[in-house]
């Protein structure tokens, strides 16, 4: 068995509307980053990957172009793809178009965030060394 691991920061710009709340709340600062979190494993015959995202949620469009390109470009079936959401309430608000008077541009960060969870899956799997598994 082998496995890589990988991270990506994620942390949306001051600025940026805030999910999980009732009341509309923008980001005014940072007390601790946020990432996704690639792990790749290889059996010697298929890859699998599980990818962590520190957001309440994503569109289900992240999901499905995320899958589909580290499907095309690393070879990874995409039902051997797992992408989870934390669901930090205290994360970036993932649809778009944004309101609550941002000044920031939610597509490109969407997009952003998107290119970080391929970056860190692409080098999680250009990464594999020797692991074991143990399961209790």
């Amino acid at each position: 068995m082998k496995c890589g691991f990988a991270k990506r920061c994620i942390t949306p710009p001051i600025g940026f509307p805030i999910a999980g709340g009732t009341d509309p709340k923008l980001n005014d600062g940072v007390t601790d980053d946020l990432f996704t979190r690639a792990l790749v494993f290889y059996d010697g015959e298929r890859y699998a990957a599980l990818i962590a995202v520190d957001v309440c949620y994503m569109p289900t469009f992240v999901f499905d172009d995320t899958r589909s390109r580290m499907a095309r470009e690393l070879g990874i079936d995409e039902d051997a793809i797992i992408i989870t959401c934390s669901h930090t309430h205290s994360g970036p608000y993932m649809s778009a178009p944004l309101w609550w008077g941002a000044k920031t541009d939610a597509a490109a960060y969407i997009d952003e965030v998107k290119e970080n969870i391929f970056s860190a899956a692409n080098e999680a799997y250009q990464n594999l060394y020797e692991c074991k598994m143990y399961t209790a």
